[in-house]
């Protein structure tokens, strides 16, 4: 029999998920692509100085996972809760067996063109701090640019860090508060109250922004969305939608419109990241209570945008890991800088797909089916 990747997941497929997936990794995709051009885009007139603002503000793509991955994890938490050591060492595999294999297999390659062609690239030499799942802690309190250089770039890796960083805490503290939503509001209190903290004692604004208890909110609000006994505020669907997709713009405007870099504005530092996803958690309410024949669900479950969103995994780890040298590669061709910028774009979009899409179909798809032949023979026994 053939096993679909959608049979492979522990929860059932809920319409419009892989919908926000493709959005959340194309806008991240787009914001790192266009990054080092913004200063110059800016200069070409209106329409140029709206989409550098509107593409600068791509980097909420990573909240928008964060508030998803704990949706999702909360819900996995709920149905097989970790009451023992045992049941903590089942979860973390299952983590491991979803996660592993393309993260493993992108360091691989990667680890053997750097050996071949650039053994001196900082980020080969720093490719520690991935396998240690501790690239975040380092740009948080070391060199924020550890793992980049003209070569290669895997400082996106600090997403993954702090994802893990969850998996292995949130579990303990859902037995020891007794409780996914008591376990979700400490993480959200502590992160409020680490960025303060942070911000008070003048800590990096690369570690507020990217430092694991920082961030634990986006995660943990996702999770409290989880808890939610969504049909009893089926009737709010709409507005909970509209005030969330409002809150959002609002918050996203006043950051493009400021003129310093998104880490440095003091407001989102301190509460700003936590108001973003509860923004999102909103506008994730209204997608799950959307039937799957309103306009909503149907424009989330359009085939192309089904397919990025169950490869955005694959398409996330990869998108940034050769962009350092396709943009110097551009540059040295001195082209107009709007025909350099575009080349850029379509030649990293491209390569990012073409080497996401392979580790999505021979490494990441092959191992979530071995995962339910797995169940399948387990529950059969």
């Amino acid at each position: 029999m053939q096993i679909g990747i959608r049979d492979a997941s522990s929860l059932s497929y809920i319409p419009g998920l892989d919908g926000v997936r493709a959005i959340a990794v194309l806008v991240v995709m787009t914001f790192h692509f266009t990054a080092g051009f913004v200063p110059q885009l800016r200069l070409l007139g209106v329409g140029w100085q709206v989409f550098a603002g509107v593409a600068g503000t791509g980097w909420v793509g990573v909240d928008i996972f964060f508030v998803l991955s704990g949706y999702l994890i909360a819900k996995v938490l709920k149905t097989r809760p970790v009451s023992s050591i045992a049941g903590y060492s089942n979860f973390i595999g299952r983590r491991f067996r979803r996660l592993a294999p393309p993260y493993i297999f992108c360091l691989l390659v990667f680890g053997a063109v750097a050996w071949l062609f650039v053994p001196g690239s900082k980020a080969f030499n720093n490719q520690y701090l991935l396998w240690t799942l501790t690239s975040n802690i380092e740009a948080s309190f070391g060199d924020r640019n550890a793992l980049g250089d003209p070569y290669f770039s895997l400082v996106h890796f600090w997403s993954l860090a702090v994802e893990w960083h969850f998996y292995l805490l949130f579990p303990l503290l859902v037995f020891m508060t007794g409780s996914v939503k008591r376990a979700a509001g400490v993480l959200v209190a502590a992160a409020l109250a680490c960025r303060m903290a942070f911000v008070h004692f003048g800590v990096s604004d690369n570690a507020i922004y990217s430092f694991s208890l920082c961030r634990a909110d986006s995660l943990a609000l996702g999770c409290l969305l989880a808890c939610i006994n969504l049909n009893d505020y089926k009737r709010y669907r709409s507005a909970a939608g509209l005030i969330g997709v409002l809150v959002f713009v609002a918050l996203l405007s006043s950051l493009a419109l400021d003129s310093k870099p998104f880490k440095m504005v003091s407001w989102l530092q301190m509460v700003g990241y936590t108001a973003l996803s509860v923004a999102i958690a909103m506008m994730l309410f209204a997608v799950l209570q959307s039937s799957p024949q309103s306009k909503v669900t149907r424009a989330l479950e359009q085939k192309w945008l089904v397919w990025i969103g169950r490869a955005s995994y694959s398409l996330y780890i990869w998108h940034l890991v050769f962009f350092p040298w396709i943009q110097a590669t551009v540059a040295r061709q001195n082209y107009d800088i709007r025909l350099q910028y575009l080349l850029t774009l379509v030649i990293s979009m491209s390569v990012s797909f073409l080497a996401g899409s392979i580790s999505f179909r021979f490494i990441e798809a092959p191992f979530m089916r071995r995962r339910h032949l797995s169940k399948a023979s387990v529950a059969s026994t």
